[in-house]
């Protein structure tokens, strides 16, 4: 009984037509050519932290002003979540800037907070020549359903894709549906559903879903042969729970007998 249930699982699993796994499949038809949106960088919100250094012609003593850490030095310094050095965008949107006062950054892509500050910095005559350099320390989004690894992964660079998302999460399973992916989004007050279609190129990367924002939650649905297998193990175990009993009610009985 096992093995034949064993046999009728993976009969199921190789059912699987390739045509419910491969990614891109209009590739040939799009003669190779897959119209894009314009490239999104991820941009600041209320909450998010960052690291900033700046780097001011001018000696030590004008780089200390601007350091969380009160010192020139950043060679110790590691830009992670739990970083002490970071600042973090107030509920108004605001970071509080040591000398320069506090700057807007909700909205703000992390190259147009680096010119910001940088300008200002410039502008109040602090320096003559500075470099601002922003790395985004929580930015994060959440993989789950039928992924090889689920879990929360960082955002670590501008312009960071599904497929990027994805890919961190060690693609799909083998049971994952690949034409009916959910992406979850914040929006406002309300949550925004997106579906997302892996195996069409050109409706997949001009989705408002192909870029990933911070909080983002992608949701990969199991398909049914996931459901299937996960019918014939329920049964399975039915069917060995009750041969397991009838067995000791058979073992129960003979003793009884003897």
């Amino acid at each position: 009984m096992l093995t034949a249930t064993i046999l009728v699982a993976m009969i199921l699993s190789g059912c699987q037509s390739s045509k419910k796994i491969a990614y891109f499949q209009d590739l040939d038809s799009l003669g190779n050519m897959v119209k894009t949106l314009t490239p999104v960088d991820v941009r600041m919100q209320p909450g998010d932290k960052v690291f900033i250094m700046v780097k001011a012609q001018g000696g030590l003593e004008l780089n200390e002003l601007f350091s969380l850490t009160g010192t020139n030095s950043y060679s110790n310094i590691t830009a992670t979540e739990n970083s002490p050095y970071g600042y973090t965008v107030s509920e108004s949107g605001d970071i509080d800037f040591p000398v320069i006062g506090k700057v807007h950054a909700a909205g703000l892509t992390r190259a147009e907070l680096e010119s910001t500050i940088k300008q200002m910095i410039l502008s109040q005559g602090h320096a003559k020549s500075v470099i601002v350099n922003v790395t985004f320390l929580n930015l994060s989004f959440s993989v789950m359903g039928e992924v090889a690894h689920p879990g929360r992964f960082n955002i670590d660079r501008d312009q960071f894709t599904i497929t990027d998302a994805l890919s961190k999460a060690g693609d799909l399973t083998i049971y994952g549906k690949r034409n009916n992916v959910l992406l979850l989004r914040k929006e406002g007050d309300h949550q925004q559903v997106y579906k997302v279609d892996l195996t069409q190129a050109e409706t997949l990367m001009t989705s408002p879903a192909y870029y990933i924002r911070q909080n983002d939650i992608v949701y990969v649905e199991p398909n049914k042969a996931k459901a299937q297998n996960s019918e014939i193990g329920s049964m399975t175990s039915l069917w060995l729970s009750l041969a397991s009993m009838g067995l000791s009610i058979a073992t129960l009985i003979v003793s009884i007998t003897k």
